[in-house]
């Protein structure tokens, strides 16, 4: 019976097109050095009471123009990446210049399609191991 190897090689392929598709995204960004600036802040309630979330607002140079961007996303204040001052490395999409991502939140690659991947290639192993222990 072959239609677990069928699955499992389907899943690799499947968690391949995603991988690559994750890098091709991220292929299209530049990468600047950058400095914070600061935070834009908000607060939020929830069951547990008040929480504050930042968003890192940075500054970087295309050629001679000063560029002001926000992070994508506010996050908690105790998860903050960074302090005002700091040199980070920044990714840019050319559309949306105003906003950005850190370089080493788009560095490896799809965690899903790596799933996929993974999956796909023990579902391939343990049903050959099956067949060769039980001869099935």
């Amino acid at each position: 019976m072959f239609f677990l190897i069928i699955i499992g090689i389907l899943l690799v392929i499947l968690g391949a097109f995603e991988c690559l598709k994750y890098n091709n995204k991220y292929s299209e960004y530049k990468e600047y050095t950058a400095e914070i600036l600061g935070f834009r802040s908000r607060f939020e309630t929830n069951e547990t009471g008040e929480q504050e979330y930042l968003c890192a607002v940075a500054k970087y140079y295309e050629g001679d123009k000063e560029i002001h961007a926000d992070h994508i996303s506010y996050v908690p204040s105790n998860r903050a990446k960074c302090q005002r001052g700091d040199l980070v490395r920044i990714r840019v999409h050319s559309k949306s210049p105003e906003i950005f991502l850190y370089s080493e939140d788009t560095d490896g690659t799809s965690a899903f399609g790596m799933a996929l991947v993974i999956g796909g290639l023990l579902t391939v192993v343990f049903h050959l191991l099956f067949r060769l222990i039980y001869g099935g």
